[in-house]
């Protein structure tokens, strides 16, 4: 079932059953090894930081 969701969804519902079983709020960072990044969250932000291709520090806060 996983090939047939985006990783971001997966995550998302992933996320979803945990707080339906346990009452907690949480998010995710994803890197695939090409280092791709994917973020998800079930709470109202998520900061985070990563330095992109250039060496260029990148980060703020996903709402």
């Amino acid at each position: 079932m996983l090939g047939k969701y985006p990783a971001e969804n997966v995550a998302r519902r992933a996320l979803e059953y945990m707080h339906r079983k346990i009452g907690e709020y949480a998010g995710l960072i994803m890197i695939d090894k090409k280092g791709n990044y994917s973020l998800a969250h079930i709470t109202r932000k998520i900061a985070y930081a990563f330095i992109d291709d250039s060496g260029k520090i990148v980060s703020g806060i996903r709402l």
